[in-house]
């Protein structure tokens, strides 16, 4: 059973090292077709979809995934209402004209924070040394899975994927996060 469970991690974690660099490949190719699209949507899904999976298989899971959904909503928002107050320098016109600097930056510094009020609640002093290097991250994580997700929703030409959260994308629009700090939450915590 311990030699099914490596062979598990290490496909898992193989998957994940060679789906992440065709996903980016396939985001930045300026040659759009309908299967470019459609194959980026399926391993967008897929990537989100096996590292959830990873997670809820783990002893912790529900505290971990609450934790990345928290990071997550939270360096959204944050980054999002920061930029839309204060926000003057564009983080890039290419992928995203309404993401600035001050947004991210505030995006970061906010989902640091509930990293470590989430690790403090959730008492996860037991794997303290590799958290407190995956917290640094995952607000990091968080910003390059809403970059992915905008220059997806610029190749198939949609604003939002869908309007079920007020004024803010929709609850597609947070899955771009979760599913770029999902991933680096994996490779970071369970791969030591």
């Amino acid at each position: 059973m311990i030699l099914l469970n490596q062979i598990n991690s290490n496909f898992f974690l193989m998957f994940n090292l060679l789906s992440v660099p065709l996903l980016i490949i396939l985001l930045l190719n300026s040659n759009v077709k309908k299967y470019t699209v459609s194959l980026t949507s399926f391993f967008y899904i897929t990537i989100l979809g096996s590292n959830l999976i990873f997670l809820i298989l783990q002893s912790d899971s529900i505290n971990i995934i609450l934790l990345i959904l928290i990071v997550s909503f939270t360096s959204d928002s944050f980054a999002y209402l920061i930029g839309k107050k204060i926000g003057k320098s564009n983080l890039s016109i290419r992928f995203s004209k309404n993401k600035t600097w001050e947004g991210a930056i505030g995006g970061y510094i906010f989902g640091l924070l509930s990293c470590f009020i989430c690790v403090y609640i959730f008492n996860f002093e037991k794997h303290l040394s590799i958290l407190i290097l995956t917290v640094f991250f995952l607000p990091i994580a968080c910003q390059i899975g809403d970059i992915m997700g905008s220059i997806l929703k610029r190749k198939i030409n949609i604003k939002d994927f869908s309007q079920l959260l007020f004024s803010h994308g929709g609850f597609m629009d947070r899955l771009d996060s979760i599913t770029v700090t999902a991933l680096v939450f994996n490779l970071l915590f369970f791969w030591q």
